[in-house]
This record gives structure tokens, C-alpha cells and sequence, in this order.
């Protein structure tokens, strides 16, 4: 009977009959007459055969929970008679959001491959909170960032799997390429601690190590591997760069590089680079005092025509956007809106956005092209309760307000 509970668990973890044939190197009829066999022998039926893929009765969830039970058993008791332990049962990998990409489901199958027994699962979470979930028992591994120098547990074990100084660089280099040189990398240090946790920073550290990250990835797009290699360091990462990051980006030497801040010094300093400045301005009296002295600021630096050209065009400020038939109903939604999420992603409160009918949003946002910003970047609310109010403002904002606001 044991080969006919393989065939249910296989079954049940592939959810084909084709597929769990293959896997057990059987025909699909061979295949079948095991699962007729299991269900023969117990007198009930595992299968329902009216759904397609399959699907288990509530029979076959009780045998195949059993079936998996008994099979971890029998691994056991092969493994404690030959000397070596084969891994089966749950496994719960912690995974950093800075390492959720998708190449990873290519692992986690290919682990599942070598060892059939094991039953991963993945959650993703801060590497502060998985690695405390680690030392808890919540999970029996995670894949974290942090600095090198940063201590474990005593109870805990860990290894360095990789190091990526120049991920940065090579992305930002392939997207240019594959938008002729239209990427604008955006900068900044950080507003608040969750920005950097992520990746094992310190907040306090923030300023520090955005002036190190800006110097060394300048510093990579500058390289042409002449002169010797580069040696770098961000923070405890050390690198060294021997030939030239490939691909290079297709705007020379280096993409458009900005800076987002809401800090007046910060703002003449992205000026005096050169660079356009994204940030967040309440109103366009604001914003024509703010971009203003920006423009003077980067006139003043002895830039050259194009470089003041391309930061004047990119200079960016971020609103948020809610768009209703009038006035207000953006106004009545959007504060039902801050008072369900008073926290706001990327606003407080209505006083901090622009809502309105097409018309009003559409006069709003010429007053901030009238300032001198180059780029409106807009954020809608989502209200997952209400995703029709999100639809709305959207297609009113699509059709309404942008062929306005260009007119």
C-alpha cells in the first residue's frame, strides 16, 4: 500500500494525474489503477473526478494527511538505518523584502526536487522582525541584509551567501538601455527608519552613507578600467571593480541622476550637482518660491545649457490626487479616506492633496507647471473597499485632466 500513498500525496502536490504519472516514471493508466487500488483497499473515495484539475474529497485531505505522515515516517526509519538524515516536513523560510524577487520560486523548486519530503513555505517580512522570528522558532531559516558586522544571537548560526555593490549600477545601466536613455535614478538618504531597516541601516547613518552610496555608484559609471580598480565602501560593504559595469547606460556617462528632498539645503546642494530635484511642495505659491530659487541655484553653479536644460525639464513634485464629478464629493471621499487610513502613504489629509472635479484638479495643476515644475508626479488614493471611487478618479484624471492641463 505504500507505493499507492506515494501516488496520493505526488497527486495531491501536483494537482495532475499527468504531471504525478511523470513524476513516478508511470504510465497515466498505471498511475490511475494506484489511486483505484488506495481507494478499493479503504473503501472510500479520494478523488473527485467531476472537477477538473482534480480535486481531493474531504476523505482524501484526512488519508492524505496520514499518507504524508506515514511516508515521513518510513523516510526516518530508512535514514536512522543508513546512517543519514534525508530533510521531510514543513520548512519555514524567512524571506527579506530586499531579496523578494521572483528567481527565488526557481530555488524553492529545485529544493522541493532534491528533497520530495520537504514542504517549504515563504513569508517575507523586515530582516529585523525574520531573524527575531528565527530566534523565536516561528521560522526555521531566513535570508536576511544586513551589514556585515552586525551580531547574531549566540543561539543562532548564519552565513554570508552573497555581496551586490553593483546591482545598483547594472540595473539602472539595462533599464536606460532599454528606454534610450530616458531613466532618471532618483536618490535619496531616507525620510524615516522603515526606509532603511530593510537593508540593515541606521537611520542615524542615513546621510553618511547617502553620500558614500552617491560617490561610489558616480564613481562605478566614471570607471572605464584604466588607471588600476576601483576599491569602494558603502557603510561595512567593500568592493573592487576591475572592468567596466556591463552594460554601460545608454546615456553618457551615466543616466540622468535626481535627488528627492524636502530639505532647502539638500535642494541648493542637488542644484549645485546639477541634478533635477524631486520633492513635495504643499501648494504652488510654494512651489514657485521653492523652484524658483532652484532654478537661480543651478544658473549660479556654471552649468552648462544641457545640464540645466535636462534639470529643469525633470525637477519633480510629488501630490496626491483624488478626481470626483464636483468639488465636494473629491473632498467628502478623500477625507472618508484619511479617516479609515489616518496614517496616508503619501498624504495626511485633503489640505495636502489636490482634489476636486476635472476642471478644479485640471486649474490646480497648471498653477504648479505656471511655478516652473517640470514633472507633476501623482498618486491616487486606494481604498481596497472602494475601488470604483479609484477607477473613477483615474479615468476622469486620464481623460479630463492631462489633455487639459497640456492644453
Amino acid at each position: 500500500m505504500f507505493a499507492e500513498l506515494t501516488a496520493l500525496v505526488t497527486l495531491a502536490e501536483t494537482g495532475s494525474m499527468e504531471r504525478a504519472a511523470n513524476d513516478l516514471l508511470l504510465t497515466p493508466s498505471a498511475f490511475t489503477r494506484r489511486i483505484q487500488r488506495l481507494e478499493s483497499e479503504l473503501g472510500v473515495e479520494l478523488v473527485d473526478r467531476h472537477f477538473k484539475p482534480l480535486k481531493l474529497t474531504q476523505a482524501g485531505y484526512e488519508v492524505l494527511e496520514k499518507s504524508r505522515a506515514i511516508i515521513s515516517s518510513v523516510s526516518d526509519l530508512k535514514a536512522s538505518t543508513s546512517g543519514q538524515t534525508i530533510p521531510a516536513g514543513p520548512f519555514r523560510l524567512g524571506l527579506s523584502h530586499a531579496l523578494a524577487r521572483p528567481e527565488i520560486s526557481k530555488v524553492i523548486i529545485e529544493l522541493g526536487r532534491q528533497f520530495p519530503l520537504l514542504q517549504p513555505s515563504i513569508g517575507s517580512d523586515i530582516s529585523r522582525s525574520l531573524l527575531a522570528r528565527v530566534h523565536a522558532g516561528d521560522l526555521d531559516a531566513a535570508l536576511v541584509v544586513f551589514p556585515m558586522e552586525t551580531p547574531l544571537p549566540d543561539d543562532l548560526q548564519g552565513v554570508t551567501l552573497a555581496q551586490e555593490p553593483m546591482r545598483l549600477v547594472e540595473s539602472c545601466n539595462l533599464i536606460d538601455q532599454l528606454n534610450a536613455g530616458r531613466l532618471v535614478v532618483v536618490f535619496g538618504p531616507g525620510f524615516k527608519d522603515t526606509d532603511l531597516v530593510a537593508f540593515g541601516r541606521d537611520f542615524a547613518e542615513r546621510n553618511t552613507l547617502f553620500e558614500q552610496g552617491i560617490r561610489t555608484v558616480v564613481d562605478i559609471w566614471g570607471y572605464d578600467g584604466t588607471g588600476g580598480p576601483l576599491e569602494f565602501a558603502v557603510g561595512a560593504d567593500r568592493g573592487k571593480l576591475t572592468v567596466p559595469v556591463n552594460p554601460s547606460s545608454f546615456r553618457k556617462p551615466r543616466p540622468i541622476l535626481a535627488r528627492a528632498t524636502l530639505n532647502q539645503a539638500a535642494i541648493a546642494d542637488t542644484a549645485a550637482r546639477g541634478w533635477p530635484v524631486f520633492t513635495a511642495i504643499k501648494d504652488a505659491a510654494g512651489a514657485r518660491a521653492q523652484i524658483s530659487g532652484y532654478h537661480a541655484a543651478l544658473q549660479a553653479a556654471g552649468h552648462d545649457a544641457e545640464t540645466i536644460r535636462l534639470a529643469r525639464e525633470w525637477s519633480s513634485v510629488g501630490k496626491a490626487v483624488h478626481v470626483a464629478e464636483t468639488d465636494e464629493q473629491a473632498r467628502s471621499e478623500a477625507e472618508a479616506y484619511f479617516n479609515k487610513n489616518p496614517s496616508g502613504a503619501i498624504a495626511r489629509n485633503p489640505d495636502d492633496m489636490i482634489t476636486g472635479s476635472p476642471e478644479t484638479v485640471t486649474r490646480k495643476m497648471r498653477e504648479f507647471v505656471a511655478a516652473g515644475v517640470g514633472v507633476m508626479i501623482c498618486g491616487f488614493l486606494i481604498d481596497l473597499d472602494n475601488l470604483s471611487r479609484l477607477h473613477r478618479s483615474v479615468r476622469l484624471f486620464k481623460e479630463q485632466v492631462i489633455p487639459g492641463t497640456a492644453a
